[in-house]
């Protein structure tokens, strides 16, 4: 009976989505085979890729990249799949997945002529794809449970009893503390004050009011000259977050703080020199240009005592083709940013998002979104929690000037002091991390850093 997918693909450069995809296909109840995990939602008895493609396959699954393409392994295998097609009849035997920017003129003769679902923007919108193909084309399930199978996977390769220690451990948040102002004011204007102004010092205008952590004294001087204020009103911070105070709701009063604090942060990473970009959700991200800060590493420094140093730009060369066919070098540089979301509750921090963006000069972010996706995926592919949290740190390092802490004016005699040091929590236990031997492959998992970070 032919109902196993069987994966084709590049060792060891595609082990870790050949891995993630098996396992994926045997959770939703596929029967799944790679060299890195076995048959899956079966018999183990079947060792051989040769003898599953002829007797077993119904589907050979081909993980399409630069280095699969060329592969002699693979090619052996994606003969032998077209011949059997051939001999049994086999319509759409051959399925290419996509999973990097192979030009499709460059696809291998047994894949030309097919279409290669796209995992290389999104693995999630490929494999929906994928299963939507495989069930169109009626590729059996597993009777058994499936979500069993791929734990006992994981039982038989990781030796979870082993995994999880009774022993707590420590881990660093993306919040950055600092204490608010201990005071904002409502100041009142006299009527004629139009919605456009722009505060110096930051301010939100909620008629009849300018709210803001800055006094009178530094609101004033950037009003039209035909408005005053009329009186100014100054109440502690938590008093004005508990509600009822200028007429503003406890939510109001929260998201008031919240859009002060923001706009703060905004202005103050724009003083820095960091350019801005709307998010597709309308958030401002700054993001370190080569101009700004150039390749080099930027020392940081926590707490805990941890030193180290990252890039906050970066390159990686490609090969373009000119018009008489000759290749040149280009470089797409990518820039990281940081999103600032502001926290009001259950403490005061900033909830620093990062993002990673792209551009052809070291300064001006590519336009197009779906090319942005594509990059990302591909630089940050081997980018795991130490390296986002070490850029974190260095951003923080870099804006408050090697300091412990970044101050940020909210007035004349006011100032926002931020911890560069996150928020740092506890679990009651700890993850013993297997070594990639544990799970069969070697993806050698520093190669692309090495690649883009240095």
């Amino acid at each position: 009976m032919r109902d196993a997918i069987v994966l084709s693909h590049a060792n060891p450069e595609e082990n870790r989505f050949t891995r993630w995809l098996a396992l994926r296909l045997a959770r939703d109840g596929y029967r799944a085979w790679s060299d890195v995990t076995g048959f899956l939602g079966g018999e183990n008895i079947w060792r051989g890729i040769e003898q599953l493609i002829r007797d077993r396959a119904a589907k050979v699954v081909c993980v399409l990249s630069r280095a699969s393409n060329q592969r002699d392994g693979v090619l052996k295998e994606l003969q032998l799949a077209s011949t059997v097609a051939a001999r049994d009849k086999l319509a759409d035997f051959i399925i290419p997945v996509r999973v990097d920017d192979v030009p499709h003129a460059d696809m291998n003769i047994h894949l030309n002529g097919m279409y290669a679902t796209p995992f290389d923007a999104s693995w999630a919108v490929g494999y929906a794809m994928l299963v939507q193909k495989l069930k169109r084309d009626g590729v059996p399930k597993t009777p058994a449970p499936s979500v069993a199978t791929v734990t006992r996977w994981w039982t038989d390769h990781i030796n979870p009893p082993d995994s999880v220690l009774e022993t707590p451990e420590g881990y660093l948040s993306n919040w950055f503390p600092f204490d608010p102002p201990r005071e904002i004011r409502l100041h009142e204007l006299r009527p004629g004050l139009v919605d456009d102004v722009a505060f110096g010092h930051v301010g939100l205008w909620r008629a009849p009011y300018v709210i803001s952590f800055a006094s009178a004294k530094d609101i004033a001087p950037q009003l039209p000259s035909h408005v005053a204020i009329r009186s100014t009103r100054t109440c502690s911070t938590a008093t004005f977050l508990n509600g009822n105070i200028g007429g503003f709701a406890r939510r109001q009063a929260r998201d008031l703080v919240s859009q002060l604090l923001r706009l703060t942060w905004e202005r103050f990473v724009g003083a820095r020199g960091l350019p801005e970009y709307e998010m597709a959700n309308k958030t401002q991200c700054g993001y370190f240009t080569h101009k700004l800060v150039g390749e080099e590493r930027i020392d940081f420094k926590t707490s805990s005592g941890h030193i180290g140093a990252r890039q906050l730009v970066g390159y990686k060369t490609r090969s373009r083709k000119r018009l008489d066919g000759t290749f040149e070098p280009v470089r797409h540089y990518w820039h990281f940013g940081i999103e600032a979301r502001p926290l009001v509750y259950p403490r005061f921090a900033y909830i620093l998002v990062p993002h990673v963006l792209f551009s052809h000069d070291g300064v001006e972010i590519w336009s197009s979104k779906k090319a942005l996706q594509r990059a990302r995926r591909s630089v940050c592919a081997e980018w795991w929690n130490d390296h986002w949290r070490d850029r974190l740190l260095a951003a923080m390092s870099w804006l408050a000037s090697g300091a412990s802490s970044l101050e940020i004016a909210l007035g004349a005699d006011v100032s926002l002091r931020v911890d560069c040091d996150p928020v740092p929590f506890a679990s009651p236990v700890s993850y013993h991390e297997p070594a990639e031997s544990d799970v069969i492959d070697d993806p050698e998992d520093n190669a692309d850093d090495e690649v883009y970070d240095e």
